[in-house]
Parts: C-alpha cells; structure tokens; sequence
C-alpha cells in the first residue's frame, strides 16, 4: 500500500487499518455515552413530571374532596333544619299549621328541596308544600326504618322513585313523637340527587372527572361521571368501600372499576352522617399535560441523537433495512390463515349478536335440505321468530338498548339450542333456528321452551329492566320440498299467524298447511 510516496509493509498496513478500527469503536463509543446522558435526563425529566403531576392531582382531589364534604354537610344540615322546624311546627300546630305560608314567606327555601311533607304514623301524607292526592309511604324503606328506629337522627335514604313527583329523588327524614312518646310519624324532604354534584360544574376535573356520594350501606346517592349522572347502584364491593373500610379518608388510585377510566380517587367519609364523598380526576386528563411535555422532550432528544449518530445511523439503519426486508419477505402462514379465518368468520357472522348471519343460515339450510334428500327418514324444522312491538323499544329507549334487546335475545337462542342446530339473526330483530333431527311435537316444545325464557328473562340497560316477547313460526322441513327455501317461507307464514293472533304464541304449520298454536 503507497502512503504519501511512502511503500508500506503488510504489517503496517494491518497497524492503520486497527488504528482506524479503534477510532471508530471510540466514537461509537462515546456517540453512545452522550446519547446516553440525554435520553437518561429525558427519563429523569418524564419521572419528576409525571410524580409531580400525580402528586399536584392528588393535592387538588384531596382539597376538593373536602370542598364537596363541606357541600354535602352544608346542605344537609340545611335540610335538616327544614325538617326540625316543620317538625317543631307540627307539634305545636298539628295539621293546623300552615306550611305554604312558611315557604311564601321565605322561612323554609323551596330552592332546596323536590317536595316537603308531613307523615302521619300510619304512612298518609297529612301536610305537604304540594297539593297531593292521597299517598301512602308506609311501604317505604324510610318510613319502615324510622318505625323501627328510637334515635332521634336525620335518615338519609336510598334513592326512591317518587310517587309525587314521578322523578328520583333523595329522602330524608325525621322522626315524630307524640305527646306519650309514641311514634306519630315522619316529616320528609325528597331532593333531587343531582343537587348533590352540581359541584361538578364548579370544579375543574377534566373530561372523565368523578363526584360521588355514597352511603355506607353501599348504595349511591348521587354520582356524575363525565357527563353522565346516576345514582342507586350498589358499590358494596367497590374500590372505593374497600379503601375506606382501611382509612376513613385516603387516596388511591383505581384501575379495576369495570367500565371506566383509571381514576385518581381523594376520599373522605362524613363524621355526622353515614356517608362518604369521593372526588377523582382521570389518570389520562391528570397525565395530558405531562404527556405533552415529555412528547417535546423526547422530539428534541431524537433531533440531537440524530445529529450525534448520524455516521453510525447509516450502517444501523442498513441492519435495520436488511432485518425488514427479511421479515417482509418472510408471507408468516400462520399469519395468512388467521386473516382468512377472521375474514371468513366477519362474512358469515352478525356483529351485534355473534350468531350466524342470514347468509350462512341460508347456506345451512341447503345443507339441511340436502341431507333429508340423502336420507329420508330422518326429520328437521324450521323456527322463524320476531320481537314483539321492538320498534316500541327503540322508541321509548333508544337504539342502544335496542342493540342490548337483541344480543340478549341471541344469547337466550344460544342456550337453547343444541351443538348440531342452527342459530341466525336474518336481520332487524328477526331470528331464525332450524332444528335438525327434530320432529314437529319436539320443535313446537322447544318453541314454547324458547318463547317463555325469553318472556321472563328481561334484559337489563343503564338502569332500565327491558321486557320483550317473541311471536315463533314453525315449520316442518321435508325432503319433498323441492327448495330449500319451502320451508323457510311456510315457518314465515306462521310466524304472520301468530302476530296476527296476538302475538307472544308459538304457530306450527306441518307440509300439509295443517297449523298447531300455543
């Protein structure tokens, strides 16, 4: 090798050559370490932010936990008051005493509750800031546990529907002493649950923010969760008991609540009632701003890595290339299959419901009509079956519950039906089974079977239990029929029979049109 006019050895040759190995294993080397140090300071940075915007959202919870507290407390010893002085009054007055004038008058703030009234020992609403028919409320938790009860506290109900108001509504309570001691009643003072967390709009907990008031009986009083309110449910076995049954104030974390986001939870329960409030902000509003920050961070230490590495990146990203251009040409089988498989399935399934779409049954049902040609002796049916009134569903509660209605109904089908039979959804809310083996005696039994589970198993939607029956066609297959179609129209002929007949009813016609009801 010539050097500057000089000859070189072979053994100096391998010399500058190491030499040049060397140099480039020191700056790959320290190309490394500096890379090292930024991103190091990137995941020092991201820890700190991410411990002080936890710790900063934990501070804000626990301050507006005790900010709700105050709230709750306030209002309900509000409340109370109501109930004291109407209960003062009562006693002095009897049913003399002239409630209407004390809300006219501003002596009792009508702003704070839904409807105040007095009730007499025996259940009946004597006096009331409404006029009200007459309504009793002896069947009543509140009332019930006030008969019961000898202390003289404000009961704080579950949430009841109104009989009055025909609205959820809170309840509160006293009870009334007669002269001798006995029980002479209560005065009541119903509020709406969503007076409880209009503190929400006051305080600034993102998007998927929580305010929830509970009992320590585990039913909610009042909860809003983003946009949504509800109230009723029992939380006996939630994160939120089990951390207070620990500590009667506290904050964790919770990651397990089914249907809802990982939540930064501050709560604190009520020392004068028993109840506790709670005040959680979501993890991914608590963690946006940090995941902004980190996100420029990590933009300008991928710039400068770039700019550091840029003479090792080309023979990285060549190793790189190489390694995706061998996974690329690598058509992994297993893969192919899969995809086929989930393509196959997505073309033969309904979504909603997961039973078979309207074109396999279609194709199971030549397959079914095929095998009575082979063999003649053996015997099939076909069941067509409709909801009842559905449009009326999804009127009264909206297509989501509509959409639950269905997957319900498809799961009672599925547990009906035995491995060899057929299950569809052909499409709306219309189902169809073909039975195979089955004479008609057995698909008419199975028919009843199915129409009465169904009937009795409502299904259960954001609160609202949904009823529905189902009107059943049912017709027998034959290897007579000279379509595999004959006897899917002749179960729908049935199917119109029994909607014409009242629905909720089974109808069976047989190849010789001859019909058999329930």
């Amino acid at each position: 090798m010539r050097r500057s006019g000089v000859v070189l050895s072979k053994a100096a040759v391998w010399r500058w050559l190491r030499k040049r190995r060397d140099v480039t294993f020191a700056v790959a080397i320290f190309s490394l370490t500096l890379i090292g140090i930024i991103w190091g300071t990137v995941v020092a940075e991201r820890r700190a932010e991410k411990s002080e915007a936890i710790a900063g959202a934990i501070k804000q919870n626990s301050n507006l936990a005790v900010a709700y507290e105050e709230h709750v407390v306030r209002t309900l010893k509000s409340l109370d008051a109501v109930t004291l002085f109407i209960r003062y009054e009562y006693q002095e007055h009897g049913r003399a005493m002239d409630m209407a004038r004390y809300i006219a008058g501003g002596v009792v703030d009508p702003k704070l509750f839904s409807i105040l009234s007095v009730v007499d020992e025996n259940g009946d609403i004597v006096l009331s800031s409404r006029k009200v028919p007459p309504t009793n409320y002896r069947d009543r938790d509140y009332f019930r546990s006030q008969l019961q009860r000898h202390a003289d506290e404000l009961y704080i109900g579950k949430p009841v529907l109104g009989r009055i108001s025909h609205t959820w509504q809170i309840p509160l309570s006293r009870r009334i002493l007669k002269g001798d001691g006995s029980f002479g009643g209560i005065v009541v003072v119903s509020v709406d649950p969503g007076y409880f967390t209009r503190f929400y709009q006051k305080a600034d907990l993102g998007k998927e923010g929580l305010v929830i008031l509970v009992g320590l009986d585990g039913i909610v009083r009042a909860r809003r969760a983003g946009q949504e309110l509800s109230f009723g449910e029992d939380i006996s076995v939630s994160n939120l008991l089990a951390q207070r049954a620990s500590s009667p104030t506290g904050n964790f974390l919770d990651r397990d609540s089914p249907g809802s986001p990982a939540r930064y939870v501050s709560y604190r329960t009520l020392p004068e009632y028993p109840l506790v409030v709670a005040v959680g902000a979501a993890e991914s509003d608590v963690l946006a701003g940090f995941v902004q920050n980190i996100a420029r961070a990590e933009r300008v230490a991928l710039l400068v890595t770039f700019v550091i590495a840029v003479f090792a990146a080309l023979l990285i990203l060549a190793v790189l290339r190489q390694k995706r251009v061998a996974a690329a040409l690598a058509e992994d089988i297993s893969v192919r299959k899969r995809l086929e498989t989930e393509l196959r399935a997505m073309a033969t399934t309904d979504m909603l419901t997961g039973l078979p779409n309207r074109r396999h049954f279609l194709a199971r049902l030549h397959e079914e009509h095929a095998r009575l040609g082979r063999q003649d002796v053996q015997h099939a049916a076909v069941l067509m079956l409709d909801l009842d009134h559905f449009k009326r569903i999804n009127d009264t509660f909206g297509h989501a519950t509509g959409d639950a209605v269905l997957a319900h109904v498809a799961s009672l089908i599925c547990g009906e039906i035995r491995s060899i039979d057929t299950a569809s959804r052909l499409g709306g809310e219309e189902f169809a089974v073909i039975l195979t083996g089955a004479t008609d005696t057995a698909a008419l039994e199975f028919a009843e079977r199915l129409r009465k589970k169904i009937a009795s198993s409502p299904t259960v939607h954001e609160g609202h239990a949904v009823a529905v029956t189902v009107s059943i066609g049912i017709a027998a297959m034959t290897a007579r029929d000279t379509a595999a179609e004959a006897a899917l129209a002749r179960a729908d002929t049935a199917l119109y029979r029994a909607k014409q007949a009242g629905r909720d009813r089974s109808e069976l016609i047989t190849d010789r049109s001859a019909v058999t009801s329930k």
